[in-house]
């Protein structure tokens, strides 16, 4: 394994778990509002 290809791979983590957290509070906001209404 290449020091390229673990950088990429590390970005790519940190994206995602960027994106599931973003993901994640929409989800929760969106249950929130439903359950409210």
């Amino acid at each position: 394994m290449n020091s390229a290809d673990s950088i990429a791979d590390l970005r790519t983590d940190t994206y995602l778990k960027k994106t599931g957290n973003i993901f994640k509070k929409n989800a929760l906001i969106m249950f929130q509002l439903t359950t409210v209404n």
